[in-house]
């Protein structure tokens, strides 16, 4: 009898849930910027600080080789693009770096590390394999009830994490209100001074992104888009890991070391970010937010696009890896370029080669 009436029940309820989905909306949850930070390390490296370590002999080989008639150090900012960059010291940790960047970025959004739901450790360096770094950005922090994690994208690592942020505010499958995303970077201590091209334009420095759910819709991410080209993966690469590890016996200083095969680079890689950015408007956007990893680089992204809608910031800081689209993103908002019902684009490529963008109205 008793089973006979549950059926009956359901039988009188059902057309009740059904209206409920016709009719009830359901709420609709954006993704909101409500606040960047950045750390600079301490030690701000120009020109004539970095041939005190780097092999001045490569550079001035080059310098005989282009048959020109300039210094070390004027070749550096000629031929690099670069005049200065921040190394950091032995205490500032990656786990440090993103701590300050946070407790900034959480000051500029007007919250209290209290309220962060989530977050998302956004960096190709660590400060030890294990335990993740997060987990130690978290201690630092002293966060309660909080869940962290690290993804590894290279240059773009920051990026996928805003995309990845977005998919669980949307979703709201866990809640999440407020979710920090920082990508901490010191790359100073992988980098070899006998190869200038890397020696010259890598620097550290740690930057974050406080992104809120949001039912206005005023503010959100509208789109994104991420190819990876795989058979390029060994173009840019660190041998360190259980491939190449200090274990074996053919294991050598260098395998510590950053590296990038120029070659096959200026080779192959402009026509896979032109086919890529081709897919892409530009025109439509207050700013575009480039990762900016090197002079090469900027070039190519020049030929595309107006230069009024580019911060850049390379010849200043370096390539900071994936910190470097997060501190230009941060640099427009703190100069107040960037208004509320912007929109803007977000592009960056890393090793991988993967190539992303993301659109969004600030």
């Amino acid at each position: 009898m008793h089973k006979y009436f549950i059926i009956i029940l359901k039988f009188l309820f059902y057309p009740i849930v059904v209206l409920k989905e016709l009719f009830i909306k359901k709420k609709n949850y954006s993704c909101k910027i409500i606040g960047t930070g950045i750390y600079k390390p301490s030690n701000l490296i120009n020109n004539k600080d970095l041939l005190k370590t780097c092999n001045i002999y490569e550079i001035e080989k080059r310098i005989k080789l282009k048959n020109l008639n300039i210094t070390n150090e004027e070749f550096i900012l000629q031929h690099y693009g670069i005049k200065t960059r921040y190394w950091a010291n032995e205490k500032e940790t990656n786990s440090y770096m993103a701590a300050q960047s946070i407790k900034k970025a959480c000051s500029n959004a007007n919250i209290e590390l209290s309220d962060i739901d989530l977050l998302i450790n956004a960096s190709t360096s660590f400060d030890e394999a294990i335990p993740d770094t997060s987990t130690k950005i978290h201690k630092l922090l002293g966060l309660k009830n909080v869940h962290c994690f690290s993804i590894h994208s290279s240059c773009l690592s920051s990026l996928t994490a805003i995309d990845i942020a977005n998919n669980l505010i949307e979703s709201n499958i866990n809640n999440y209100n407020i979710i920090v995303i920082v990508a901490s970077e010191k790359s100073s201590l992988s980098i070899n001074p006998n190869d200038p091209k890397t020696y010259c334009i890598l620097g550290d420095m740690a930057a974050a992104v406080i992104l809120k759910r949001d039912t206005t819709n005023s503010s959100k991410i509208l789109n994104s888009k991420f190819v990876t080209f795989s058979e390029y993966s060994d173009c840019i690469k660190c041998n360190l890991g259980n491939i190449r590890h200090p274990s074996m016996k053919d294991f050598n200083s260098d395998d510590f070391y950053f590296k990038m095969d120029s070659f096959n680079l200026m080779n192959n890689i402009p026509e896979i970010f032109y086919n890529f950015a081709s897919t892409l408007i530009f025109n439509d956007y207050k700013y575009v937010v480039v990762h900016q990893p090197s002079k090469f680089a900027i070039n190519h992204v020049k030929d595309m696009i107006d230069k009024n809608k580019i911060i850049e910031t390379f010849q200043d800081i370096g390539n900071c890896v994936s910190a470097s689209l997060l501190y230009n993103l941060h640099y427009l908002l703190e100069n107040k370029k960037i208004n509320r019902g912007d929109k803007i684009l977000l592009f960056g490529m890393g090793a991988g080669i993967n190539i992303g963008a993301i659109t969004l109205i600030y």
